[in-house]
């Protein structure tokens, strides 16, 4: 495993894990961890203007959706590669591949592999180095996320999301201790893309959150432009290509982290069910690729709603409150949507 980094690490943020990833968490024994430290959420809002539900989410089954600070995820995964064998080396940065299964490395190295898994991000120099990126775009909305302290009990087992205006407030408990704020909107707004977070023009566009948005540190968040990524292809001979290098998506679904998950786990399935690499790698794509393509194009329609139509209020905000209502509503478009955000699984309990 080569990263780029000085060190292992994760951004102080939250992430959601869904059933599709769960499963997989699972497989490797790390469930009961994941459960402990995150937490389990049972129910889901949407809000518009001043506190007005404009959709609610269906109750969630046990251990269908768990919320987890993202340090305590990688931590985990961490240890069990390295309980697996796994040898991680930093300050080792791939900057090309050859579908011979070579790998070479920014410090000119290179080295053969039955298998080159390229995980490098929406920038991925493996994927390009292959010629496999078929376009990227940077979209019209960008997201802050940032944790802060959580009180005892506070918002257990809810998560929400508010709109107002062209900005959304996501905020759901990810430990005991803290509370993860999803924070989104226009990309070139100077103060709602501001780090340290303007405070004050939160609190202005979002009063009844007052209290949590006041209690954001000064030096904490990260801020990322959203991206949409196309690709020709996910694999060429010995190398596949995963995560946001190929399905780089805006997180409406919350989705991002989940399809990379369950598609590793399939890639690995896929090798050990074929008789060669490079026919595995083609049976993985040819089963996987059609679902996340779904997932992130769902995603991509999802901020439409924000992006695509007037955001000062009146009719524009009034059309964007009708349409989520009528997704909620319709049952075709309600269990479609459900279905992805879960990401292609169905709805049961995890164990």
């Amino acid at each position: 495993m080569h990263e780029r980094g000085s060190e292992l690490r994760e951004m102080g943020a939250g992430i959601y894990l869904k059933i599709n990833s769960l499963v997989v968490l699972k497989e490797l024994g790390l469930l009961s961890a994941i459960a402990r430290s995150g937490v389990t959420l049972q129910r889901g809002v949407i809000t518009g203007r001043g506190g007005r539900e404009l959709a609610k989410r269906p109750p969630l089954r046990k251990r269908e959706t768990i919320v987890v600070l993202r340090a305590d995820l990688h931590g985990l995964l961490a240890e069990r590669a390295r309980s697996l064998g796994v040898e991680f080396r930093t300050n080792s940065q791939a900057v090309s591949a050859h579908p011979q299964g070579l790998l070479t490395l920014a410090s000119g190295e290179a080295m053969t592999a039955d298998l080159v898994v390229g995980a490098d991000g929406f920038r991925s120099a493996v994927r390009d180095s292959l010629g496999l990126l078929a376009g990227s775009h940077s979209l019209p909305e960008g997201a802050i996320r940032i944790l802060v302290p959580r009180r005892l009990g506070e918002r257990d087992g809810l998560t929400t999301e508010q709109w107002s205006g062209d900005c959304r407030l996501g905020i759901v408990p990810c430990s005991t201790t803290h509370l993860y704020l999803y924070m989104i909107g226009p990309a070139n707004h100077p103060r709602a893309s501001a780090l340290p977070v303007d405070r004050e023009f939160w609190i202005d566009r979002f009063p009844e959150e007052r209290d949590v948005i006041s209690r954001i540190d000064a030096g904490a968040g990260r801020y990322d432009g959203l991206q949409m990524i196309a690709v020709k292809g996910w694999c060429k001979g010995r190398v596949a290509i995963i995560g946001d290098a190929v399905h780089a998506q805006p997180p409406n679904l919350g989705q991002g982290a989940g399809m990379a998950i369950s598609n590793a786990s399939a890639l690995g399935k896929a090798l050990d069910d074929n008789d060669t690499v490079p026919d595995a790698l083609r049976r993985w794509e040819r089963d996987r690729r059609s679902l996340t393509e779904e997932v992130q194009r769902w995603s991509y329609r999802y901020g439409l709603i924000f992006y695509a139509l007037p955001s000062g209020g009146g009719a524009g905000e009034a059309v964007r409150a009708s349409l989520i209502r009528m997704i909620g509503r319709i049952g075709v478009t309600s269990r479609k949507l459900a279905w992805l955000q879960r990401g292609g699984c169905e709805a049961v309990e995890i164990e």
